[in-house]
């Protein structure tokens, strides 16, 4: 009958004692017999834990295979842990030391035996593999869970051999403070039906390996030369240990011809060798339940039952690693919503739960990571697929959630620095990289930002008409929602607005407001489109202000300002620099009062002037400084400068403290009167009569008085050939400040004629 074949994708464990041949010169018969007894006590029901199968054993040394790499690797990292523990307080004689070599690879297997090329590399590295250590090949470091192993790359390795192949080596890292080394050694339960079920297999198999050790023993005594001591030893071992397996299996071995249990026993465990515990067992309870129960039979049958339960574990082994490949190759295919769907209807055993509940997490990462870039939160996207693959892309769709992630990250960095406004084009073209034009949700949101200030930047340069036809065609690609497109038109409106400043021909409308397109678009965002936007409005009012001061014209914005604040009054406390603005704005030249336009719209106080918001809103705060500015002198362009009064500055600040009734403040009124109300008057036109009138109306001396009626006499002989003859209202403002200081002092007005 010829031997039946099969070809198997397994995992290859060797394990050989270190020095075993060494001790045998040195140790008795039943030091050897302990030593080995010791070892298949100490390391067999780790084979059954870890789900390994031995194939055969070779003196001091195993063959094994394993379904699953992973599991081969933490059975030798248990094994070589079980035995450092074994060891501690032994004396170095009495320690037993390991090799433990692992390759994956196909092999063909038949009823007795493992053979091929992955069993041959598994048995070369042996010879590469340090006492104490667990080497593995690069076959089995790709094929492995490598986040429930700890490990490293050792060397590359030659066989000897005319054709032999390079070999990377790879070893476990056996450090007491890896956590996933102590994972593995601190959860580790050996199951003692299976450490029952390997002791029995072990002397199933005794029978067939004897042979084999036996040679090997021959061929051991041939190399210690011969010595009759040494034979002696190596025989006795070699018998011992047969004994010793022998006892512990199913059978006895008798003189006289088979009875009827010795041919069912016979038959039961050809049926166990041939794959097929559960006739064995069938076999044996009809037997029986015929024949009665010895403590042979007993046995037989307790071996088969466990063989059974164990080929069962081992398809649910099987049914699981195909469950494991399946999930794997649709995690890769990018299909996590059918993995975790075929994860939950999956009947999975208690001996796979780690490593489904490894699988259900990693999915669970997957899908969290999707919703994350989905919902814009591009670190936690980061995190989720880090805790999921590492630094590893399985698929293309996990590569491309980084990406998306690490574009949102830049992107923001990009939008929220100083130059934030000048990064828009940039941002756009990141974004539209990772995501194409398909943006929804917080993305869409983060690229219409971007594209806000990329196109305000444009409006600067190229003026309105021109930056809402590129408005237009993104709205186009990128889907823009209806509000987005407004929100960025009425942006690009305001930033037009410095497109004016970028010729001479276009500058010459800012200077002058009441003819051009720069003047009626400022009415329109003003008193049409957004009129009722306070928060608008106060930015135009910056916007215009900045302007004019750019053009050198008087300042604009005023009118904005007024009306945003009538819309919010909370305005001014939302910007407080307002009212730094406004004290730096009176050392210009200010309103002298209301126009008929403003009339015409029914304004009724001078909102063009910063006096009027300091004495509306800021009087109190604003006082001590406009006292202060009374005396000011203006600022120095040069060190060397002469100390000189801001006139302006002193006007304005006693125009506002006259119009609250605190004319009264000026120390030295007729000098003030002298060196600042008339050039402010006459010249500059800063001050009204109504802020002279306060002046006067203060008490004064008729000394006083004198002085004040003689200056202003000297004014009226200037209009007529002096310094203010060009000004064509100094005429009139000195006859009204003749007649005013008359009616303000009627008891020295007398007393001067």
């Amino acid at each position: 009958m010829s031997t039946k074949r099969i070809q198997r994708n397994l995992t290859i464990m060797f394990t050989d004692i270190s020095g075993f041949t060494r001790h045998t010169e040195k140790i008795s018969r039943d030091q050897l017999m302990n030593r080995l007894e010791t070892h298949n006590k100490l390391l067999m029901p780790i084979v059954a834990h870890f789900e390994g199968k031995v194939i055969k054993t070779i003196g001091d040394s195993f063959l094994i295979t394993f379904e699953s790499p992973t599991n081969a690797v933490q059975c030798g990292t248990y094994m070589q842990y079980t035995l450092r523990k074994y060891n501690q307080g032994l004396s170095e004689q009495d320690q037993i030391h390991i090799k433990v070599s692992i390759n994956s690879g196909d092999v063909t297997l038949t009823d007795t035996d493992v053979f091929g090329d992955a069993v041959n590399v598994a048995a070369k590295i042996e010879k590469a593999t340090n006492p104490d250590e667990i080497y593995f090949t690069e076959t089995v470091f790709l094929a492995m869970n490598k986040a429930e192993v700890p490990n490293a790359f050792v060397k590359t390795f030659r066989p000897r051999g005319e054709n032999s192949q390079e070999i990377k080596l790879y070893k476990v890292v056996q450090d007491p403070a890896d956590e996933v080394y102590k994972r593995i050694v601190e959860e580790t339960r050996i199951d003692p039906d299976k450490m029952k079920t390997r002791i029995i297999e072990l002397s199933a198999t005794a029978e067939k390996e004897y042979t084999r050790y036996h040679e090997a023993l021959e061929a051991l005594m041939e190399a210690q030369g011969k010595s009759s001591k040494t034979t002696m030893i190596v025989m006795a071992a070699g018998v011992v240990l047969l004994c010793a397996v022998l006892l512990i299996g199913f059978f006895i071995l008798r003189d006289s011809g088979p009875t009827p249990e010795q041919v069912v026993l016979a038959d039961a465990r050809t049926l166990m060798a041939n794959g097929k515990p559960g006739e064995a067992r069938r076999t044996l309870e009809v037997f029986i339940r015929e024949h009665g129960e010895s403590a042979d039979l007993k046995d037989a049958l307790e071996l088969a039952t466990l063989r059974e339960k164990q080929d069962a574990g081992q398809q649910a082994a099987r049914e699981f690693d195909e469950l494991e490949k399946e999930i794997v190759r649709l995690v890769a295919q990018g299909k996590p919503d059918v993995a975790r769907d075929r994860l939950k209807a999956a009947t999975i055993g208690a001996d796979f739960t780690r490593r489904a509940d490894a699988l259900r997490e990693q999915v669970e990462h997957y899908l969290a990571a999707r919703k994350a870039i989905e919902e814009g939160d591009a670190q936690r996207a980061l995190n989720e697929v880090k805790a999921a693959f590492g630094e590893t892309d399985p698929s293309d769709e996990i590569k491309g959630i980084r990406e998306k992630a690490n574009a949102v990250i830049r992107a923001r960095k990009l939008l929220s620095g100083d130059d934030a406004r000048d990064n828009g084009a940039a941002v756009v073209g990141i974004l539209v990289k990772a995501f194409g034009d398909n943006m929804t949700g917080p993305v869409l949101e983060l690229l219409s930002t971007a594209i806000e200030y990329d196109l305000c930047v444009l409006a600067r340069k190229d003026g309105k008409e021109a930056t809402l036809k590129v408005l237009d065609d993104y709205r186009t690609r990128f889907a823009l929602p209806g509000a987005t497109v407004r929100q960025i038109t009425r942006e690009v409106r305001l930033h037009s607005l410095w497109y004016f400043t970028t010729t001479y021909q276009l500058q010459q409308q800012v200077m002058r407001t009441d003819f051009g397109e720069f003047g009626q678009e400022i009415w329109r965002l003003t008193f049409q489109d957004y009129k009722d936007n306070a928060e608008f409005l106060w930015r135009l009012g910056d916007t215009l202000y900045e302007i004019s001061k750019a053009c050198n014209r008087v300042p604009l914005g005023f009118v904005q300002w007024a009306n945003a604040y009538w819309k919010d009054p909370a305005l001014l406390e939302k910007h407080p620099e307002f009212f730094d603005r406004l004290m730096e704005e009176l050392r210009d030249e200010q309103s002298p009062g209301v126009s008929e336009h403003m009339r015409a719209q029914g304004i009724t106080e001078p909102i063009y002037d910063a006096r009027f918001y300091i004495k509306k809103f800021y009087y109190k705060k604003a006082r001590p400084a406009l006292v202060a500015g009374l005396t000011a002198l203006r600022k120095k362009s040069r060190p060397e400068d002469k100390d000189v009064r801001d006139t302006t500055f002193n006007a304005n600040c006693f125009a506002i403290l006259a119009d609250k009734g605190e004319a009264g403040v000026v120390e030295n009124r007729f000098e003030f009167f002298r060196d600042v109300l008339v050039e402010a008057g006459l010249r500059d036109n800063a001050v009204q009569i109504e802020h002279i009138k306060a002046l006067f109306a203060e008490p004064m001396t008729f000394e006083e008085y004198r002085q004040y009626r003689e200056l202003i006499d000297e004014c009226r002989r200037e209009t007529i050939d002096g310094r203010f003859q060009s000004f064509s209202l100094a005429k009139d403002m000195i006859e009204a400040w003749q007649a005013a200081i008359r009616e303000a002092q009627p008891q020295h007005t007398e007393a001067y004629r």
